[in-house]
């Protein structure tokens, strides 16, 4: 640590940082996304809750329908 350095391994040095963040440039259009990306997310997750919600619905309705449908036969094989 307490040895100086040269200045090629200084320039080396500064090379391999701009390398770098040429790198970090080309990704930084990827962080705008990380908004947009949450959004996609949250709206996935409203879209699986209600179609779970309609699905059950539906369930029930057609539950009620097929036992309705079943006292019908029962009360005209009764009569």
């Amino acid at each position: 640590m307490d040895k100086p350095i040269t200045q090629k391994q200084f320039q080396d040095h500064c090379r391999e940082n701009e390398a770098t963040a040429s790198q970090l440039e080309k990704l930084m259009p990827l962080v705008d996304l990380i908004p947009t990306l949450n959004e996609i997310v949250e709206n996935q997750k409203a879209t699986v809750y209600m179609g779970r919600k309609v699905l059950r619905m539906i369930g029930y309705i057609s539950a009620v329908i097929g036992l309705l449908y079943l006292i019908f036969q029962f009360w005209k094989e009764i009569k």
